[in-house]
């Protein structure tokens, strides 16, 4: 018998690209761009593999921009969670803000199952400096799940491309 594979049911920290979003018009702030038909429809799609690995999350956090946001809302939609807006995930790493975050986050995934839904650079740069060297960059809706190996260390355990 073919089992399907499962998410980590222990503590994690789980990092989402937001899906694809159409293309910032003339004048338009990039952070205003919002997801495309296409983007909303591949991202459904990755929900529907997420829910048959019995996916679930204890918290979710989303950068405020209205890409990733719609991208937090369709996944907290799906499995009955309320995204919250965080500033630090559309600030530059080094930003007190940021800094701040990340510290909250990984101490949250020590003992819960934390979801944050954000852009590129930004996650792949978090990624490789909490010990996940092998991620270069992330797809638009691809999800990475670090796990933490030591009290600096959490390297990806495994990832769902769109």
């Amino acid at each position: 018998m073919i089992q399907s594979p499962r998410a980590p049911k222990t503590a994690f920290l789980a990092l989402i690209r937001h899906a694809r979003a159409v293309r910032a018009g003339p004048q338009e702030p990039d952070s205003e761009r919002s997801l495309s038909a296409e983007g909303r429809a591949s991202f459904e799609l990755q929900l529907a593999r997420l829910e048959s690995m019995r996916f679930a999350c204890d918290q979710l956090w989303t950068s405020p921009w209205s890409r990733a946001r719609q991208t937090a809302e369709l996944l907290g939609a799906r499995f009955g969670i309320v995204p919250q807006n965080r500033e630090g995930l559309c600030n530059e790493l080094d930003t007190p803000v940021a800094l701040e975050l990340i510290a909250e986050a990984t101490a949250a995934a020590r003992a819960s199952r934390v979801v944050l839904v954000g852009h590129q650079p930004w996650l792949s740069l978090l990624a490789r400096g909490l010990g996940a060297s092998d991620v270069r960059d992330l797809e638009c809706g691809e999800v990475i799940w670090l796990t933490q190996r030591a009290e600096t260390n959490w390297p990806c355990a495994a990832r769902l491309y769109p």
